[in-house]
């Protein structure tokens, strides 16, 4: 009785005298991929114990760089995960004596965590004519009337339904990965993926 052992059959590589050698065991007897396999490495039948408690193997020397999936990007991907922050815009109150009432300026965008209650004002030296609020002494809301306000809150809305779109995209397009995968699962074929080697 052979005992194949964890080492290639035809080569006999292991991961000792390879680090970072790759096994890969044959496909299910009697499949197609089975046969391609035997056919591919001039063997027969008989050449393969069947009573060997570890199956046959080769190691990757034996495939080509086309033969092996690669964990990379599908053309359809769309980043999904990001911190989350949010983007307010902080108004400060700027009191001056000939007037009534305190007039209050726009100030520039400033970046806030989620869940922090202390906004750390941006003070801006510049002219700030371009940005109005009106707002009365009291009121608990502020009307914006930039007029590109209304133009990027649409194409803000615009690229979130986009996102929408391409996410469900994506969805089915993982759906039809895995009943692929599932299809050469059933077909007898191994299917391995590997990384990448780190780019120097």
């Amino acid at each position: 009785m052979v005992q194949y052992g964890r080492k290639c059959m035809l080569c006999k590589n292991t991961r000792k005298r390879e680090p970072g050698c790759r096994l890969f065991k044959f496909p299910a007897r009697g499949s197609p991929m089975w046969h391609r396999w035997l056919e591919a490495c001039g063997l027969r039948e008989a050449d393969i114990d069947v009573r060997s408690r570890e199956p046959p193997r080769l190691c990757q020397r034996h495939f080509q760089k086309k033969d092996f999936l690669t964990r990379q990007l599908t053309g359809m991907a769309v980043p999904s995960v990001f911190p989350v922050t949010v983007y307010t815009e902080v108004i400060e109150a700027v009191y001056q004596p000939e007037e009534q009432g305190p007039i209050e300026y726009g100030e520039i965008i400033v970046e806030e965590s989620v869940g922090n209650e202390e906004n750390d004002d941006t003070s801006r030296n510049g002219d700030l004519r371009d940005i109005e609020v009106i707002s009365s002494v009291g009121d608990s809301g502020h009307i914006c009337t930039i007029e590109e306000h209304q133009t990027l809150t649409e194409d803000l809305q615009n690229e979130r339904n986009r996102v929408e779109c391409l996410s469900r995209e994506l969805v089915e397009k993982d759906r039809i990965i895995r009943e692929q995968f599932e299809l050469l699962k059933q077909l007898g074929v191994q299917v391995v993926t590997v990384s990448e080697p780190n780019q120097k």
